[in-house]
């Protein structure tokens, strides 16, 4: 429950950040800052917010695991991107913007740690190489392929963690 609750903190924190600014690291410094104001239990928050305009994506990354790019006709790969904090853990952190052009075609596939960690029967996890794997052999039905390969994975075991998939396809437009 108090999970639950820090998360609907999160959320509002978000939704009121975006009245002041559309800046990925303004909108996590704010979000970040209220949360490490009085945070004894250390709670945290991965997070990462982007505002695509045209094929310029501008994001801030905090402590979430690397999206993956997949470009026309090259491996998928793990975006490359600056080490920042999870939210809440560190008042002040300097949170920075980066960006990414996306050609048309391109897919930039985010996913909660979930994927990466969930384990089978003998508590090895499917890992970073195993979801690079399952998105190179695919015909573009990312998620699907995603799902597939990590319930294949864990078989019967007991699932841990939230599992959740976001694919975004660039256009030409």
């Amino acid at each position: 429950m108090p999970a639950a609750l820090f998360m609907t903190q999160v959320l509002s924190l978000f939704r009121d950040a975006t009245h002041h600014s559309f800046s990925p690291e303004d909108i996590a410094r704010e979000i970040n800052d209220v949360l490490a104001e009085n945070n004894p239990t250390m709670m945290f928050c991965t997070y990462i917010v982007g505002v695509l305009k045209g094929n310029k994506l501008t994001f801030c990354n905090a402590g979430h695991n690397k999206p993956v790019i997949i470009r026309k006709d090259k491996q998928p790969e793990l975006l490359q991107m600056r080490p920042h904090t999870a939210l809440g853990l560190m008042e002040g952190f300097p949170y920075k913007n980066e960006s990414l052009i996306l050609a048309p075609d391109d897919v930039l596939l985010l996913y909660t740690d979930g994927v990466t960690e969930a384990m089978d029967v003998h508590h090895e996890q499917f890992g970073e190489s195993r979801l690079i794997d399952a998105l190179s052999a695919n015909n573009n039905d990312y998620i699907d392929s995603v799902l597939s390969k990590v319930e294949s994975f864990v078989g019967n075991y007991e699932q841990s963690d939230d599992i959740t998939i976001l694919s975004i396809t660039a256009t030409s437009k």
